[in-house]
């Protein structure tokens, strides 16, 4: 699960990049093939396919990741160690350590402030990280299954997609707040992602609980 999830392409994140999202996942598999370990949980992004493209890294994050996909297919194919990758959509919660859209927007919310942001045409699909940790034991349990299917790759996504322009009056919704003023000044992405189009299943067996007011509720709770 550890990964530099920085969207800088700078010579100021590459390194970072590379030790947390190829070189941390190898070292780690090397150590799980030598100990005897006969599977691998890979968590792997949405975010290395466009809506035209199948393969259009939006970020060099998802580039790395990609290529830890990549390498790790040879252990998969060659080393006799089961490897099953699950590609997360935008998994938010309490405590989330960087700057994300979503906790942008909950403080523009609670602090009655003007939001900037894009037009927000934008596709998204939030799943709450119990959720996300659900998926993750699940697939554990379930190897077994997953194995015989011949089937390695998976997606986790939450229960609902809805454009980005909703996400700020869900919340006030949510937490009982007017929604705030939304400023749609800010430009998209060279290689904005805007239509949810899960390149793998939903992972088998596995089903979110969570929805996202829901979701908002509890992260509230859990931060007061």
């Amino acid at each position: 699960m550890a990964a530099d999830v920085r969207k800088g392409s700078g010579i100021d994140v590459v390194d970072g990049l590379v030790d947390a999202n190829l070189r941390l996942p190898l070292r780690m598999m090397a150590a799980a093939k030598a100990s005897g370990a006969e599977f691998f949980v890979n968590i792997t992004t949405f975010s290395t396919a466009s809506d035209t493209e199948a393969y259009a890294p939006q970020t060099l994050y998802a580039a790395s990741k990609q290529a830890c996909e990549d390498l790790l297919t040879y252990y998969h194919q060659s080393e006799d160690i089961q490897v099953i990758h699950l590609a997360f959509y935008d998994v938010y919660g309490p405590g989330q350590p960087h700057a994300r859209f979503l906790n942008e927007a909950i403080q523009a919310v609670i602090q009655q402030r003007p939001f900037s942001t894009t037009k927000g045409e934008q596709e998204i699909c939030f799943v709450y990280v119990m959720d996300a940790v659900s998926a993750v034991i699940h697939a554990v349990k379930t190897r077994e299954a997953i194995a015989a299917s011949g089937v390695n790759k998976f997606c986790v996504f939450g229960p609902e997609v809805f454009v980005l322009s909703s996400v700020t009056p869900r919340i006030a919704r949510a937490i009982g707040k007017p929604a705030p003023m939304v400023v749609a000044e800010r430009p998209y992405r060279k290689n904005e992602i805007m239509k949810v189009a899960p390149r793998w299943c939903l992972l088998p067996g596995w089903q979110p609980v969570i929805d996202f007011e829901l979701g908002i509720k509890m992260m509230m709770r859990e931060s007061t």
